[in-house]
C-alpha cells in the first residue's frame, strides 16, 4: 500500500503527465509532511467529470479507494481518499476551476494559475505570491472574517505583500474597483469593504447551474445510514464511525432508527448515520462476513467498499 507522501506526491505528477496543471492555493510549505486538514487546489485542463476519473484510477493503482465527491459549487469538489487497509489515512482535495462562492464568480482560472511557480524540491506547483495575496485575502473577505482576529493569516498576508506590493495591489485591481492602494494596512481595509463583495454579502445567487447542482444534492445525496448488527457492540460502531468522519460534513450516531424524511434531510446535508439494525438504510452491515479483521476494521471496509462503488457508479460509469 503506497505511503501518504509518496501517494500525494505522486497525484502531483500524474496530473503533470496528463497535461493538466494542478497547483495548491496556500499553506502549501510544510505538504506533504504535515497535512493538518483539507487540500485547496485549483485546476486547469480536465473536466470536472474527466479529474474524478484521473483521481479513482490513481487510488486504484495504489490501494487507495476515492469515496467521496461533495460538490460544494459550481465545478468545486471535495473529495476524499482512504487508505483501503489500516491506518486508514485518508486525504481531503478540495478542487475549484474558478475560485466561487455563493454562487458568485470571484476569481477566475486564467488569474489563478497566472506565472504559476514549482517550489525547489516540490512536487508540486503553487501561485505566484500576488496571486495567493488576492486568493486568500477574497476568501477572507467572502467569508466575513475578520484578519484582525487572525492574526496567522494577517501576518501571512501582509508577508506575501511585502514580497510583491506592486503585483498584489495590481491583482487586487483586477477583480475589484479599488482606488490607489497603499501599505497593505491600506489596501486591506478598502478591499474588505469593497463593493465587490455586496451581493455575496446580500445572499447567494441562484442561476440554473446552481439550481441544478442542488437538484442533483436531492437526487444523489452525499450521506449515508448504516445500520449494523448484534455481532458488533456500540462503542465499536462509535469507534468505526470515528475513524469514517472525515468523509461527510457531519456524523450523527442514534440509538434507533429514523424516520424516512428526516434521514433524506440528514443524507442531504452529507451525514453519515449510524445506528442498529431497524428500518433499513443505504448499507445494512448486519452480520460480519469472514476473516481476520477486527469489528471496527470489518466496519470500516465496508463501507469505504460500499462507498467507492457509490462513487464509481455516479461518476466513472
Amino acid at each position: 500500500m503506497t505511503k501518504f507522501a509518496d501517494f500525494l506526491n505522486g497525484y502531483w505528477k500524474r496530473v503533470d503527465d496528463l497535461g493538466h496543471l494542478a497547483l495548491i492555493l496556500h499553506d502549501w510549505e510544510r505538504i506533504p509532511d504535515r497535512v493538518d486538514s483539507d487540500i485547496d487546489y485549483v485546476i486547469s485542463g480536465p473536466t470536472p467529470r474527466e479529474l474524478v476519473r484521473l483521481l479513482n484510477d490513481y487510488c486504484c493503482e495504489n490501494d487507495w479507494s476515492l469515496i467521496q465527491i461533495i460538490e460544494h459549487e459550481v465545478d468545486a469538489l471535495y473529495c476524499v481518499c482512504f487508505q483501503k487497509e489500516e491506518p486508514f489515512r485518508f486525504l481531503l482535495l478540495d478542487v475549484t476551476w474558478d475560485y466561487r462562492r455563493k454562487g458568485i464568480d470571484l476569481i477566475p482560472n486564467e488569474l489563478l494559475i497566472d506565472d504559476a511557480r514549482q517550489p525547489p524540491g516540490r512536487s508540486f506547483r503553487v501561485p505566484a505570491p500576488r496571486v495567493e495575496f488576492l486568493y486568500r485575502l477574497v476568501k477572507a473577505a467572502a467569508k466575513k472574517k475578520d484578519l484582525g482576529k487572525l492574526p496567522e493569516l494577517d501576518t501571512a498576508l501582509k508577508a506575501l505583500y511585502d514580497d510583491d506590493p506592486a503585483g498584489c495591489e495590481k491583482a487586487v485591481k483586477e477583480v475589484a474597483d479599488l482606488n490607489e492602494g497603499g501599505s497593505y494596512e491600506q489596501i486591506r481595509a478598502k478591499f474588505t469593504s469593497a463593493p465587490y463583495f455586496r451581493r455575496i454579502r446580500e445572499g447567494r445567487r441562484f442561476g440554473l447551474r446552481e439550481l441544478k447542482l442542488y437538484l442533483k444534492r436531492i437526487l444523489n445525496p452525499t450521506g449515508l445510514v448504516v445500520e449494523y448488527g448484534d455481532w458488533i457492540s456500540e462503542s465499536d460502531a462509535r469507534a468505526a464511525m470515528e475513524i469514517l468522519n472525515k468523509g461527510f460534513r457531519k456524523t450523527r450516531f442514534e440509538s434507533q432508527a429514523g424516520g424516512r424524511l428526516f434521514d433524506l434531510k440528514l443524507r442531504i446535508m452529507s451525514t453519515l448515520i449510524v445506528r442498529p439494525a431497524g428500518k433499513g438504510g443505504d448499507l445494512s452491515l448486519l452480520k460480519k462476513g469472514p476473516g481476520a479483521d477486527s469489528d471496527v476494521t470489518f466496519f470500516v471496509k465496508a463501507v469505504l467498499k460500499f462507498m467507492e462503488s457509490r462513487v464509481n457508479r455516479r461518476w466513472i460509469k
